[in-house]
Order: C-alpha cells, then structure tokens, then sequence
C-alpha cells in the first residue's frame, strides 16, 4: 500500500498504462510474427507443394505421350516427313517424364524412396520404348510392336503407382491447409484472449488504483475541507504521511485548520476579554453607588 500513498498519480497512472501498452504492442507482434509465417506457408504450398501436385500430374501425362510417340514412331514410315516430328516430341516427353520426377522428390524428401521406386520403373519403362523406338526407326514394327506391349504392362502399373501418390500427396497438402487455418484461428483466439485479459486486469488495476490512490483519499479530504470550513477543527486530517499529491494537499489544508484554531482561540480570548472589561466596568459603577450612597447617608445624619 505504501505506493499508493507515496508515488505520484502521474506515477501510479504511468504504471498501468506502460505494461498495458507493452503487452500490447507484444500481442500485435506475436500476431504479426504468426501471420507471417502463416504468409510463408501458404507461400510454400502455392509455390511448391502445389506446383510439385502439378509436376506430377504432368510427369504421368509425359509418360503416356511417350508410349503414345513410341507407337507414332512405329506406325510412320522412317521417311515420313512428320517421323521426325514425332520422334522430337517422344525424345522430350522421355526427358522431361523424368525431371518432373526429380523436381517432385525435391520438393517432398519425405517421398524420397517412393519417387526413387518410380524412377526406376519409368527408367526400365524409357529402356523398353527406346528400343521400340530403334526397331521403328528401322522399320521392324514386329520387333517395336512386342517391346511396345511389354512397356505397356510396366505403364498401367507404374501410371497407377504415380496416381496413388499424386492423391496422398494432395490429400496432404489439403491437410496441412488445414492445419494452418487451425493455427491462424489459434492465433487469433490466443491473441485476443491475451489481450483480452491483460486489458481487463489492466482496467481492474486501474480502477483499483485510482479508487484506493487517488479518488478515494480526495474526497476524504474534500469532505474534511467542508467541514473545515463549518469549523470542524477538532477531527485530524487524513493523509498528511502520504508523499504523493494527496498528501500534499492534505497538509496544505492541515494549515488551514491550524489558522482555524488559532482564528477560535483569539475570538475566545477576545470575547473573554471584553466580558472582563464590562465586568470591571460594572463593579465600578457599583462602587460608585456605594460610595454616593455612603456620603448621602453622612450627610443625612449631620
């Protein structure tokens, strides 16, 4: 109690209002920090995870046009004018069917083994179309044909494996969205009950200490000056030990009630002295008589 009597309202107002304000500014940072990184993660998932949802999509599209070329390449004459069209297109389909694989197994490491299982696969799957593709650039479509159908086989699989994963890794990515909608409701609710609470219990101080400091002890001593001023000069003053501006005001006002006490005890001893005046007064004129009576009687007897 010894600070709400002895610091200064500026002082006891300062301390609420500082922390107020510093946990304040703390909860707006914390929120701003979340956010970003909130920022970031949606980020990664536009920019990566959904990208590599792409890719993979794409990588699955690359090796059907693969096998597609391979079967194009068969079916046209090696003199044909659009043979080398066609054999352009299946050179990048086979080129770009893995590098898409790469770009995906960079961006999720933890399908590492998995992807690397897929590699192998569509890697035997490019050795089988390569040599369709040589048997049809030669014209040996029997020899293109029977290396076709066992590339066929390995592609339903291995389409399927790719198709496996591009959905968990979708279901993933809409997992983890959610998750950070929970995280930034999360943060949001912690913040404003952070909040929340520090303001109430801030509001609470603050009523406490301007009751108990400030507002309370100025109308005690508001009240003692009223009655200070109807000559109530016996009852002390509260709050002449306290150091603050209360304190201050209440001696300045204990100095009015000594000049009040001096101001009675002078009318007293005023007033006592005007009635011994008159009383002097009175036995004189008494005197007076008596001596005027006492030579009237000595005349009367002469």
């Amino acid at each position: 109690m010894s600070f709400l009597q002895n610091a200064s309202i500026r002082t006891k107002i300062l301390s609420l209002i500082l922390p107020i304000c510093i946990v304040g500014l703390g909860a707006t940072g914390f929120m701003s920090e979340r956010y970003k990184q909130a920022d970031t993660a949606y980020s990664d998932f536009i920019a990566k995870d959904n990208a590599a949802l792409v890719e993979l999509a794409r990588a699955n599209r690359n090796l059907q046009s693969m096998a597609y070329g391979a079967y194009q390449i068969m079916a046209y004459d090696a003199n044909s004018p659009d043979f080398k069209i066609v054999k352009q297109e299946y050179a990048g389909d086979r080129a770009e069917v893995v590098s898409r694989l790469d770009v995906v197994k960079a961006i999720f490491p933890e399908e590492t083994a998995t992807l690397d299982r897929l590699l192998r696969d569509v890697k035997a799957i490019i050795a089988m179309t390569d040599k369709a593709v040589e048997f049809g650039s030669a014209n040996r479509n029997q020899e293109s044909a029977a290396e076709l159908l066992k590339a066929d086989v390995a592609m339903r699989a291995t389409g399927a494996d790719i198709a496996s994963l591009l959905d968990r890794l979708a279901k993933g990515v809409v997992k983890g969205s959610d998750d950070l909608t929970d995280q930034t409701n999360s943060t949001i609710l912690t913040s404003l009950m952070a909040v929340g609470v520090t303001f109430a219990t801030g509001i609470i101080l603050a009523l406490f200490v301007a009751s108990r400091g400030i507002t309370t002890p100025i109308a005690r001593l508001r009240e003692r000056m009223v009655s200070l001023a109807a000559g109530e000069t016996t009852a002390e003053i509260d709050g002449m030990a306290r150091k603050d501006e209360v304190g201050q005001m209440a001696r300045a006002v204990q100095i009015f009630r000594e000049n009040s006490i001096e101001r009675i005890r002078l009318e007293r001893e005023t007033e006592a002295n005007r009635s011994l005046s008159e009383q002097d007064q009175i036995e004189r004129e008494q005197q007076k008589a008596k001596a005027a009576a006492d030579v009237k009687y000595a005349v009367d007897n002469l």
